[in-house]
């Protein structure tokens, strides 16, 4: 039978194929899927038409690829075996045409591909690899035709190696994918090659923690991205992969040059990728990978852009399997951002998003156990801090599900009794059942019966077990626990410290605090020694800035609680040790300068002029330890301080941040710091200072307050005097200095020289913008140095390295502005006269290539530059940190912010002081003095006094100030609340 029609040079066959081809054009112009199914029909028909068996194989072979589009669009996996019976029938059909053969091939291999991500069934894969095998063992094969099948055999032994583990199968799969990248000569398939080579180097990476397997990946995806244009959209995966492995390779080596090429290419992937299927994907990249930066340098302004890469990609995810994976990442990164600010809303947004992973993703799924337990841990934190009985019991319920739908000889089954025992602890800690504790404790010893020492569950197990021992303790007290939970916790430090100090100083903080309340005070001093040996190692490890700020979250009391068991024990010279070690080295987490060598000799010098008293508060009242020099020893006193609770400081410390947090108007924000500054400064004078003043001799000392008492601006403490008849304030009494850390760098000696004249460097911007702007006090303040001392001026703007020369040494380094700091402590700005505005980080680089040497006295004139710290003693946070980690002995700056005024009448008498010879500290001192206790016509005076030494634009602002204060009442110091002068600090040697 003829099956040409007459007149026609083509079969019924070839037309029907070719009206199917002009409907799937058509589709993929219009998107209307209505056409592709009538392609999908109309090959069939041509099935059904053909005379031979090369027209029914090219017609079945059309007939598969329609079918196997369509499963891809609807997601009807019942489509996936019948195109795979269709290529295999066209497979055998089309022997004798090679080309058309190898296409079929390609599809069969990509559906076996497919079908093994979907079964895990090597078998599948062993079946297609010897079918290439086979076919690449004939006659005649062009050579790009043979350079695809080795790149698509490659994969394919790829994936059988992680399917038997076999590493061998690996070696395989790169060299075949090695020969494709070499031969390979058409630019269209430059970028598949790479991608699969890329990913099979990055899986012998993950064998064998070999770097050069990642740095070889890299290499191979940075040549075939810079071998296509730029715009070119097989760039896209490229540029994913390569986002993904560079951040893998920072990880494993810590480049931190690599997060930022790594967050480049991924906003690469997101541009040229938008429109794709895969968008979301690379949101969820560059959201990954802006959480990593985050965690590495604690800005949060890549944690808030990564929630929003993240929020795109939940809309542009294709499928809920693909949405559930991003929704998680969301969750994690609010909760991240809630553990960093402690904003409420993000925290509930965590646990709202983890729900919503849950919903969106198959029960099916590899990955629903790994979604269920987010989400019961977001349920057990979110319940901790309500007290929500029914949140942690949908916790529990939840997991207990998964628990009991697990199959037998599931390989993680002790990872789910260890997440369990955690949530019915947790439940029990909500709850107060005993019954929880209990379980909590038995789940614990199954998990380390099942699991070998040398893993991180058995470490868990253990750290678990003691807080769970110490639950069932608290609500069933009996003696007979006490023994066994005091050796749960012994095992848990010693075996989580040999493990691995991040963990081993966690649970070390934790048996300290169990070992406080429960009085245990020899166990708190061996907790606190484990807890300073794993921050030993800690400091000198390479951490992220994230990992050491949950350190310092962990810590926050550790040297004070350290201090309060070895003083229990009557120690204190031991108590002095715990905590000055605790504190220097948490301090040292934070900065670059490294803990003291020999702490001791530090202490000895540091306490050499003045004694050194340390503030330690306790659970049931705390107590000043008083370190003096004694020779070449130091001699140690103690002062009890019965009002020094850690509840006591933990409820000042809240009352002030509600009236720091203040908004309104500038005069509403004034007042409400004042009512906080007064409340707090009347505490701290009647429980820490007047009793601290009273037992010393002396008049001048340095502070070193431990915990969060270290963040609290002391300067405002006041008391009612019986012996004056009068109220005083601490300033009146003594000069107290904050020692950021025992070191010699802060011991007495060293002031600057004034034979030749007090010689300032002061920060600015733009000369040009300073010509028109404005005057205002802090011109003034900067025009008076310029008057009395040799004054150089650095413009922070030029920042070109090869045109500007290091700047010579100078006694003081000034910068008078308007400074911010974040809620996470780890960013924040500087805005000097000029227009410049600056990140502390800039800030850093800029003096250090700047600056010959930072000069050893940093006057920071703007608000909150020593920025209140709660979770370690001192001030470390914004300039003033940045000014002691650059080496300078002494900081004079701000804890919480100051009005303009009065930050320029505290510089100018300063600075006065400082140029007629007076020691740093003591001019400071006699600074703040004079600011709180002086009456109008004084300062109008000293006011009328400088004005002379300025040009008139300067003169006028001075004077302005001069006519406002003249106006004043003249019995009442202008300045004499907190708020003008408690926040002036002074960090450092005297």
């Amino acid at each position: 039978m003829n099956d040409r029609e007459p007149g026609s040079g083509e079969s019924p066959t070839q037309r029907l194929l070719m009206r199917a081809q002009e409907h799937r054009m058509s589709y993929e112009r219009t998107g209307d899927l209505r056409l592709l199914r009538l392609a999908t029909t109309l090959t069939l028909s041509a099935v059904n038409r053909a005379t031979d068996d090369v027209q029914r194989g090219h017609a079945l072979a059309n007939y598969a690829a329609n079918l196997h589009f369509l499963m891809h669009l609807t997601s009807r996996r019942l489509m996936l075996g019948v195109a795979e019976r269709r290529y295999a029938q066209a497979y055998a059909l089309l022997a004798d045409d090679h080309s058309a053969r190898a296409v079929v091939l390609g599809n069969l291999l990509a559906i076996a591909r497919q079908r093994y991500q979907e079964t895990k069934d090597v078998r599948v894969l062993t079946a297609a690899i010897d079918r290439v095998q086979s076919y690449l063992a004939g006659p005649d094969i062009p050579a790009q035709r043979r350079v695809m099948l080795l790149y698509q055999l490659g994969v394919l032994w790829r994936f059988r190696a992680q399917g038997e583990d076999r590493i061998a199968h690996l070696h395989r799969a790169i060299s075949l994918l090695l020969r494709a990248n070499r031969d390979n000569g058409e630019e269209r398939f430059v970028a598949a090659i790479a991608n699969a080579l890329s990913a099979a180097l990055a899986d012998h990476f993950n064998y064998t923690h070999r770097l050069s397997s990642i740095d070889r990946a890299i290499e191979v995806l940075r040549g075939a991205a810079d071998a296509l244009l730029p715009n070119d959209p097989d760039r896209v995966m490229l540029a994913s992969n390569l986002a993904t492995y560079l951040g893998e390779r920072l990880e494993a080596a810590f480049a931190p040059e690599d997060l930022d090429e790594a967050v480049a290419w991924a906003r690469v992937a997101v541009d040229l990728g938008r429109d794709s299927r895969d968008a979301a994907q690379f949101h969820l990249t560059l959201g990954n990978l802006l959480m990593l930066r985050f965690r590495g340098a604690g800005v949060l302004g890549d944690l808030r852009e990564a929630i929003g890469e993240l929020n795109t990609g939940v809309n542009a995810a294709p499928s809920p399997e693909a949405a559930a994976t991003v929704l998680n990442a969301l969750s994690t990164a609010h909760d991240l951002l809630a553990r960093t600010t402690g904003v409420v809303a993000d925290r509930r947004a965590s646990l709202e998003f983890a729900r919503t992973a849950v919903a969106h993703e198959s029960r099916r799924a590899a990955t629903y156990r790994t979604r269920i337990n987010n989400l019961c841990r977001a349920l057990a934190t979110e319940a901790t801090v309500r007290g929500s009985q029914a949140l942690i019991d949908e916790a529990v319920v939840r997991h207990q599900t998964v628990l009991a739908a697990a199959p037998d000889g599931f390989t993680a089954m002790t990872d789910l009794w260890l997440a369990g025992a955690s949530l019915l602890l947790d439940r029990s800690r909500v709850v107060g059942r005993a019954a929880d504790a209990v379980a909590a404790a038995r789940m614990c010893r199954q998990v380390l019966a099942e699991v070998g020492q040398d893993t991180d569950l058995f470490v868990q197990a253990h750290a678990v077990l003691a807080r769970s021992m110490t639950q069932w303790r608290h609500l069933a007290p009996d003696r007979v626990l006490d023994g066994a939970t005091r050796r749960s916790w012994r095992a848990a430090s010693r075996i989580s410290s040999a493990r691995d100090p991040r963990r081993g100083f966690d649970v070390a903080v934790q048996w300290l605090r169990h070992a406080v309340a429960a009085e245990w005070w020899e166990d708190g001093v061996d907790a606190a020694r484990a807890a300073v040996a794993s921050l030993d190692a800690l400091v000198r490890a390479q951490t992220t800035r994230t990992e050491q700020q949950a350190w310092l979250r962990v810590g926050a009391d550790l040297a004070a609680l350290a201090a309060e068991s070895a003083l229990a024990c009557g120690r204190p010279r031991l108590a002095v040790e715990l905590a000055n070690s605790a504190h220097a080295r948490l301090l040292a987490l934070v900065s670059e300068v490294g803990p003291v060598t020999d702490e001791g000799e530090g202490l000895r010098q540091c306490a050499a002029t003045e004694p050194i008293v340390l503030l330690c508060p306790g659970q049931r009242g705390g107590t000043a330890v008083v370190v003096r020099a004694a020779g070449a020893a130091t001699r140690v006193e103690t002062i009890t301080l019965p009002g020094l609770t850690s509840a006591a400081v933990e409820a000042q410390m809240t009352k002030l941040d509600e009236r720091l947090r203040a908004e309104g108007l500038a005069e509403r924000r004034l007042r409400d710091l004042h009512v906080g500054l007064q409340v707090y400064g009347k505490w701290a004078g009647e429980h820490i200072f007047r009793p601290v003043t009273r037992g010393l001799p002396e008049t001048s000392f340095s502070l070193l307050a431990l915990g969060a008492l270290g963040g609290l601006p002391h300067a405002a403490a006041w008391w009612f005097a019986p012996e004056a008849g009068d109220f005083v304030v601490l300033h009146q009494r003594a000069r107290v200095r904050l020692l950021p850390r025992v070191d010699p760098r802060y011991a007495p000696g060293g002031s600057p020289g004034v034979d030749d004249g007090l010689s300032v460097i002061t920060l600015s911007g733009s000369p040009m913008r300073n010509r028109y702007r404005p005057a205002d006090l802090m011109t003034a303040e900067t025009a008076l140095l310029r008057s009395w001392t040799r004054h150089r001026t650095m413009r922070l703007m030029d920042d070109d390295h090869h045109l500007v020369r290091k700047e010579p040494g100078a006694d003081v380094l000034h910068a008078a502005g308007h400074s911010t700091l974040d809620t996470s402590g780890a960013e924040g700005t500087l805005r000097v006269p000029g227009g410049a505005t600056l990140t502390l980080r800039r800030i850093q680089e800029v003096l250090a290539r700047r600056l010959a040497a930072v000069p050893e006295l940093v006057l920071w004139s703007s608000c909150q530059s020593a920025g209140r710290d709660v979770l370690l003693p001192g001030e470390h946070l914004g300039l003033a940190g940045l000014a002691l980690e650059m080496r300078a002995r002494r900081v004079v700056a701000t804890t919480v912010p100051v009005p303009d005024d009065s930050a320029f009448l505290f510089a100018s008498r300063f600075v006065q002081q400082l140029g007629l010879g007076t020691p740093p500290a003591e001019a400071w001192h006699q600074a703040v003095t004079w600011l709180a206790s002086s009456l109008p016509d004084a300062i109008v005076a000293w006011l009328g006094e400088i004005g002379d030494e300025l040009d008139d634009a300067n003169a006028a602002v001075v004077a302005a100030l001069r006519d406002r204060i003249s106006r004043l009442a003249d019995d009442q110091p202008p300045y004499g609340s907190p708020v003008y002068w408690a926040s002036l600090c002074y960090l450092g040697a005297p």
